[in-house]
């Protein structure tokens, strides 16, 4: 099956400061730039997957890699995963520390389970976490980071401003307002990701992330586990190829395995933005796994595929996600800095939508 090829990126469901709106879609724009150009050149779905993901994880205005999130120990721990859509397999590292980009040690990991079982029998890893997984990284020879390089200079602001917010709130024994924590919940929690389908037909995604600021040190977020940060598959008898790679609150996404349900159900109806909208709703913002949470922050973004069209779906509850998409048809690539519209509530109202792209 050849196809024409697509790149989506996104950079995150949370509070993007429109002050800064020209830099994250120059960031996206970017990315796209790259996976088109290494798909035109015949690359397959996960390299180029993997190139796009580093060079989201390299730029310190993302909350992954250099640039996290630091814990509340003032450390930076990051979550990622890949999947391939051919054979569904899966690699995924969590709670990482030292290793410049984590989706490389992920997608470490799903390479050697392709290779087969290890030596007597044993089965080969597809998650690995904190000093487990830097080892297999070193091993490998994934590139290390410096101490210290990983934490920049807004991310150690932003640390110190809500670590002396909590020792505030600590000290005075008051919890915050419900208006300043639906305010904050959007500005500390985001992810990137990407969904490659290349000129076979291959689909892959993957997504990674720093996770929220001030996180319990071996916290490990929905960027790590399989059906939630993540999901691919090709297209096989009726069904359409479909990837999906989410954002937002990693507890509530784990609870509702948010992208492995988004797959599943665009792949059982005939509209994937109709498909997204009653995931976010009925399997999301309405889930009794989440009633005890009073917004529900998330987003998603999707490509569905069959052998003529491709159709991407963005969604999101958080104030703003930013994305970029392009094919291999395109000019140039197409950003998006999607905002609720005014009057809507964080965690409450949904904002989606999508695009159709031509194959062949």
């Amino acid at each position: 099956m050849t196809t024409g090829g697509v790149i989506a990126v996104h950079i995150g469901a949370g509070y993007h400061s429109p002050t800064k709106e020209g830099d994250y879609k120059r960031l996206c724009k970017v990315a796209c730039a790259k996976g088109i150009d290494m798909l035109q050149s015949s690359a397959s779905s996960l390299v180029t997957l993997v190139s796009v993901m580093k060079i989201l994880e390299d730029d310190p205005l993302t909350n992954a890699g250099s640039g996290s999130n630091l814990t509340l120990h003032g450390t930076v721990e990051c979550d990622a995963s890949i999947m391939d859509g051919k054979g569904r397999m899966f690699g995924a590292v969590g709670a990482l520390q030292g290793i410049k980009n984590p989706i490389e040690a992920a997608n470490c990991l799903l390479g050697e389970q392709l290779k087969g079982k290890l030596s007597m029998g044993r089965v080969p890893p597809c998650f690995l976490v904190s000093n487990g997984a830097r080892q297999f990284a070193r091993d490998h020879g994934i590139k290390e980071a410096l101490p210290g390089t990983m934490t920049t200079e807004n991310a150690l602001k932003s640390y110190k401003k809500y670590k002396r917010q909590l020792s505030e709130c600590s000290v005075n024994h008051e919890a915050p307002s419900a208006k300043k924590r639906q305010e904050e919940s959007c500005l500390l929690m985001d992810t990137v990701g990407a969904i490659c389908l290349d000129t076979n037909g291959n689909i892959s995604s993957a997504v990674s992330s720093g996770g929220i600021v001030l996180k319990h040190p071996g916290r490990v977020g929905h960027a790590a586990m399989f059906g939630c940060g993540c999901w691919s598959e090709n297209v096989k008898d009726d069904k359409v190829g479909i990837a999906c790679s989410t954002t937002g609150c990693g507890e509530q996404i784990m609870r509702t395995n948010l992208a492995q349900k988004c797959c599943q159900n665009v792949q059982a109806k005939d509209n994937p933005i109709e498909a997204v909208q009653e995931t976010f709703t009925q399997d999301f913002k309405s889930s009794q796994l989440l009633c005890n949470d009073s917004e529900k922050l998330g987003g998603a973004l999707l490509v569905s595929y069959d052998q003529n069209n491709a159709e991407l779906v963005w969604a999101h509850t958080t104030e703003s996600m930013c994305f970029g998409y392009m094919s291999t048809r395109d000019k140039s690539p197409k950003v998006k800095m999607s905002r609720l519209p005014s009057g809507s509530k964080c965690g409450e109202s949904l904002c989606l939508g999508g695009c159709l792209f031509k194959l062949s």
